[in-house]
């Protein structure tokens, strides 16, 4: 049996709050690291760049990147090249996937190993 369509609809108004809310936080704390990234229109991700951030433009650099970000910080990027993004430096942030909370300090956290270069 399917759920009231009046439920279903409820759970959709929620469920994009939620979003809205999240991404505006999420957003709001790249803002405060001054870490780059493309405004998104709707979704569960956007995308950093992190192309200054890089070695050298290359494929080899944002994988290095990809895991000193991972071991350092302990935050799980998809880097760009496994989402067909052909220039190097683009790392999708999915800020649905985790507590609002958990992706601020992520973000947070990020900063830290950004900053150390």
């Amino acid at each position: 049996m399917f759920p009231p369509e009046a439920w279903v609809d409820g759970y959709l108004t929620t469920m994009r709050e939620r979003l809205r809310v999240a991404y505006r936080r999420v957003t709001a704390a790249l803002d405060d690291a001054a870490i780059p990234y493309l405004a998104a229109g709707a979704g569960f991700f956007l995308l950093l760049d992190l192309r200054q951030f890089l070695a050298e433009p290359s494929a080899d650099a944002e994988q290095a990147l990809w895991r000193r970000i991972l071991d350092a910080a302990n935050v799980n990027l998809t880097p760009g090249a496994a989402c067909r993004i052909h220039e190097p430096g683009f790392m999708r942030l999915c800020f649905a996937a985790v507590p609002t909370d958990t992706a601020v300090l992520g973000v947070q956290k990020l900063a830290r190993v950004l900053s150390a270069r």
